[in-house]
């Protein structure tokens, strides 16, 4: 088995969906189950949204568990813009595993992101300017990798293609092109921990000799037939995106009352719930989120997010929703923790950033799980067929 280490659930569905996409067998895990008998095991952490000492405590017992199992090789899924906890968590994985050396690529040169002397630029605009400099909780103030990486006691070493051969060291090198991202792949084995994106996890899949299947061959979606669909939105950055989306399809949208977080008003809740799932009845089809009418501290927008995933498994008990789309890694694991679920199957590969995932006791009931800096790819926006 090949085990993934994500640090939310949309990162670790995205790297399942690699996996299916080269032919083999996968399945995301809330919380690890060496009982698998999948190719591909990927476990969410959830640790992106925690505080950082709290994220250093879940992987490393994530990590302990992960190591008795023994599986044939791990790999640390981090945010392509580096989002989180990422040198703290791999810091730790070294403590944990042993070892004293580990290589971040963290670049996708399939979707324009790169590092060029060291600095994070997507399609050639530096991170710092793009629009996740606002983002509401790892705004990307700087482009310069070694600061955004940020480890403790860890050397780092950026903007080259060849580490020191020698001494603890974080290697997070330049890359430009998916050569680049090859090369590195070519040296994976002489570093203990493994991290990175989705390119250079399917790098090191094909330095194995698997490679994606029929890249031009389209995603298979099932028939619609009269599902009842929600879309239930956890990003700030796409949701205006969406809304104007839906506005020029003609699918309703509804923001979550602010006092469901402020004052954690369950009334409010559930008169909204209410709403939302006797237009649903008629429509079959709507857009749920925080949107972005209430700015919320920290730990409101952590209420407000729990609150919008019990609000979403409400309105899917009273209507029947059959097919969701969920946007962002934490408000991802909310819905599906809200509904106790813990361990899907990989579906249907899908395109990159976004993963089909099953239900092992209901073959009518999907999930499609992407990061919200992602577009959603166009057979599966709500209404198209």
């Amino acid at each position: 088995m090949i085990v993934v280490i994500a640090d939310d659930l949309s990162g670790a569905s995205e790297l399942a969906n690699g996996a299916r996409q080269c032919g083999l067998t996968a399945e995301l895990q809330q919380a690890f189950d060496p009982s698998a008998t999948c190719d591909v095991c990927a476990v969410n952490t959830e640790s992106r949204s925690l505080p950082r000492d709290k994220a250093i405590t879940r992987v490393a017992e994530i990590a302990r568990q992960i190591s008795v199992a023994k599986p044939q090789w791990v790999f640390k899924k981090v945010d392509s813009m580096l989002r989180g906890h990422v040198g703290a968590e791999i810091e730790t994985m070294l403590q944990v595993i042993g070892g004293d050396r580990a290589i971040l690529v963290p670049a996708n040169p399939s979707r324009g992101r790169v590092i060029r002397s060291g600095r994070y630029l997507i399609d050639a605009c530096p991170l710092n300017e793009t629009p996740l400099a606002a983002d509401p909780e790892f705004p990307r103030w700087t482009a310069h990798v070694e600061q955004l990486v940020a480890t403790r006691s860890l050397p780092i070493q950026t903007a080259t293609r060849s580490p020191r051969p020698h001494g603890p060291l974080l290697f997070v090198p330049d890359v430009q092109s998916t050569h680049d991202v090859t090369e590195q792949a070519e040296r994976a084995d002489d570093f203990a921990v493994v991290a990175g994106a989705v390119d250079f996890f399917l790098a090191l899949l094909a330095r194995r000799g698997r490679v994606v299947v029929d890249p031009a061959k389209p995603c298979l979606i099932p028939p619609r037939q009269a599902d009842v669909e929600l879309l239930v939105c956890g990003s700030k950055a796409a949701w205006n995106d969406r809304v104007a989306r839906c506005l020029a399809g003609g699918i309703p949208w509804y923001c979550l009352p602010g006092d469901c977080a402020t004052t954690e008003s369950e009334a409010s809740r559930r008169s909204w719930v209410d709403h939302v799932a006797d237009s649903l009845r008629g429509t079959k089809r709507a857009l749920v989120g925080l949107g972005t009418h209430v700015i919320y501290d920290d730990a409101q927008r952590m209420i407000a997010q729990n609150q919008l995933a019990k609000a979403a498994r409400e309105i899917g008990e009273r209507t029947g929703v059959r097919r969701w789309l969920l946007e962002g890694g934490a408000t991802a694991s909310a819905v599906l923790g809200a509904m106790k679920c813990h361990r899907f199957p990989l579906g249907n590969p899908m395109p990159h950033g976004c993963a089909e995932l099953l239900s092992a006791d209901d073959a009518t009931l999907r999930w499609y799980v992407k990061p919200g800096s992602y577009i959603w790819p166009e057979p599966l926006w709500p209404g198209r067929d």
